[in-house]
């Protein structure tokens, strides 16, 4: 596995996800084109917004998969399976972290106003919030 060109073992649950990014002298373009190729039907789509560096967010595991993309900055996530703990930094638009149910996150962003863009499987009146890891959901 690699984070943004680092190879790292992941705890269980989580995964890199490569998106396909589309550059010329104009920009980029990175897209979801092919649904069915995602690991999760997402039924929620949410921005966070971290204008300060160093201050954390999230600190808890849910029932619903996630998929994070950097859109602006530059990310530490500390991922706990209940067993293993990993530190991973996200920057890239063309690497998505994609996490199983479950799993304990904590973001924490390295540069002023970082964004991210999070895709759920569950919407938020149906999604379960845990303060520690949850093993035994990760495989459902």
């Amino acid at each position: 596995m690699q984070a943004c060109g680092k190879t790292m073992k992941l705890p269980s649950g989580a995964r890199f996800y490569d998106l396909t990014s589309h550059e010329d002298k104009r920009g980029s373009l990175t897209a979801f084109d092919d649904v069915t190729n995602m690991p999760f039907e997402a039924r929620r789509f949410f921005f966070i917004k971290m204008p300060s560096p160093g201050i954390p967010r999230a600190e808890h595991a849910c029932s619903s998969e996630q998929m994070i993309v950097v859109l602006h900055g530059m990310v530490s996530i500390d991922i706990d399976d209940g067993f293993h703990q990993a530190t991973i930094e996200l920057h890239s638009d063309r690497q998505a972290l994609w996490l199983k149910p479950g799993l304990w996150i904590r973001m924490t962003g390295n540069t002023s106003n970082t964004v991210l863009l999070v895709l759920a499987s569950e919407l938020f009146s149906e999604t379960k919030y845990y303060a520690s890891a949850r093993s035994g959901i990760m495989n459902k």
